[in-house]
């Protein structure tokens, strides 16, 4: 695709990845087959790292014992081409559907599909779906005299350094070492994108990887210099959390995150360019060009303390103001909810109108929307407060970890999944909503555990899978209402939500000179109309 190369095959049992080229070259069989065997004497490749993905099951690494049952390939609705490869394991109840999108630009898409072809449950421990080895030399032959030379590259990595809140967009380049790299994390709130860039200094290839997942990940780098003059890098992004990772029962299929990779050369302009025109063409939704990206007015009451209630006077004096700033789109963000007396956290999952409004909610959007004004809200779907009276009514629909409460819906209920579905539309739907904006809760780590049958399943891919459905069949029941991502700003801006949100508030710090750092960080790996800066009043300065 483009000029990029990516070579796969099936030797002996074992699915590989066999060569690879940013510049439109082609290997051959003869030479796949010569690295293979070289693999499998003293000096040459760890066969091990030439593994084009990893599945762990009841705690056995699928290997060696891949059989090939197919092969297809279809037009997806957006023009790309989706090729899919099956594989099944000679012994073990697992067929592995392994797909590759191509769109015609520099990027591809890989995912798996996994199924259980048994009688009985079994368990997902580890996932990797895409491994690949990059920067090896292409025609390397083993000498004595090669052994001492000295390295012949220089490989540089970057990654997004600081997850922390407020700190968004802290991109940075640092030296690949010899031996493993690995970032890992499960915070439920992490702060920049899953994106990484590999950069072989002495030939300027840049390799680029995004990991298109919420939940939890690790992504490493494995660098091997010895024996020379096998040189090369191995990376691999996966899923980090407890195992088992999914329980799939018996004729059940699940579907692994995306990752997208390429290889190419340039500086980062050409990279991220190229990756922009990736995600233009296949990943985040398509807009009809002739709406707008509004500039929005945002009211906010019970938020701090020093802020006013939200009654339905208040809310027109805020239209008055937005018009007057020639603002776009006012959004009624904490308080349009929140009872006197109460933080707004108090009532996560009660999305009913605070008794201060009298039921003129609806009134004052009408209002605004006479002023030419887009009406958006403020809703944290996921979240529910302990104290709500949504949960009192249904305990049973809190996600927990084991015996502890989390302050979130568990969409790993069907019931609960619907509800949540449901009470979307009704509130775009009650108030005519132009724009529908989430937040997350107040959690931190995605440590939710439950047992399932004989196993301590981790919910977290579940979870994820049933959110995304979700805003799947939101978009498709409302193709022009305008979804809008935050989480504590841009607490979870990965390609698995923007694929589904039209733009996200990409940091809760608001300072001006802050807000341009964080932009010009953020755009490497986010399209710059995805991104909303708001300016204004929660300040880290004055």
């Amino acid at each position: 695709t483009g000029l990029f190369v990516w070579e796969e095959a099936l030797i002996e049992g074992e699915y590989v990845h066999a060569y690879h080229s940013g510049m439109g070259r082609v290997s051959s069989r003869d030479k796949v087959w010569e690295k293979w065997q070289t693999g499998n004497k003293g000096f040459g490749f760890n066969r091990s790292h030439l593994r084009a993905f990893e599945v762990e099951v009841d705690g056995q690494l699928m290997q060696g014992r891949w059989v090939m049952e197919g092969e297809s390939q279809v037009t997806t609705p957006r023009g790309g081409l989706e090729h899919t490869l099956i594989l099944k394991d000679s012994v073990y109840p697992v067929r592995i559907a392994v797909k590759t999108l191509l769109d015609g630009t520099s990027f591809m898409e890989r995912w798996l599909e996994i199924e259980n072809t048994g009688d009985k449950p079994f368990r997902i421990s580890r996932l990797f779906p895409w491994c690949g080895v990059f920067f090896q030399e292409a025609d390397a032959s083993f000498s004595w005299k090669s052994v001492s030379r000295p390295l012949t590259h220089e490989v540089q990595l970057a990654r997004y350094f600081n997850s922390t809140w407020c700190e968004e967009g802290d991109f940075r380049w640092i030296d690949l070492p010899e031996g493993t790299y690995r970032h890992e994390s499960t915070a439920i709130r992490r702060n920049s994108p899953n994106h990484y860039w590999l950069r072989d200094v002495t030939t300027g290839a840049c390799a680029v990887i995004n990991f298109e997942y919420s939940g939890g990940i690790c992504v490493d780098f494995n660098r091997v210099t010895r024996p020379r003059p096998f040189e090369y890098v191995r990376a691999r992004a996966g899923m980090a959390g407890s195992s088992p990772l999914r329980v799939v029962d018996p004729g059940e299929k699940v579907k692994s995150p995306r990752v997208h990779f390429s290889l190419l050369y340039g500086n980062e302009d050409t990279a991220t360019n190229a990756f922009f025109d990736h995600v233009r063409k296949s990943v985040i939704p398509v807009r009809d060009p002739a709406r707008t990206y509004p500039l929005e007015y945002q009211s906010c009451s019970y938020l701090v303390p020093k802020f006013p209630p939200l009654t339905a006077d208040f809310f027109r004096q805020e239209v008055e103001i937005a018009a007057t700033l020639a603002a776009e789109a006012i959004i009624v963000d904490a308080g349009w909810n929140i009872p006197k007396g109460k933080l707004y956290t108090d009532v996560f999952g009660d999305w009913e109108e605070n008794e201060l409004l009298d039921g003129k909610l609806n009134d004052c959007f009408d209002y605004a929307r006479q002023r030419g004004l887009q009406a958006a809200l403020w809703v944290p779907i996921e979240a529910i407060s302990l104290n709500s009276k949504t949960l009192k009514e249904h305990p049973h629909w809190c996600l927990r970890d084991k015996e502890k409460d989390v302050e979130m819906l568990d969409l790993t209920q069907k019931e609960v999944a619907e509800y949540t579905y449901d009470k979307i539309c009704h509130l775009v739907e009650k108030y005519s909503l132009d724009i529908f904006r989430i937040d997350g809760s107040t959690g931190e780590y995605l440590c939710w555990l439950r047992e399932n049958g004989e196993s301590v399943e981790d919910l977290t891919w579940k979870y994820y899978d049933r959110l995304y459905d979700i805003f799947d069949r939101v978009r498709l029941r409302y193709p022009n209402l305008i979804l809008e991502n935050c989480w504590g700003g841009g607490g979870r801006i990965d390609l698995g939500l923007m694929r589904r949100f039209d733009w996200a508030q990409i940091t809760d710090n608001w300072h001006p000179e802050e807000q341009l750092r964080t932009f010009s960080g953020l755009s490497l790996s986010m399209p710059p109309e995805q991104c909303v800066l708001w300016v204004g009043a929660i300040n880290m300065h004055e």
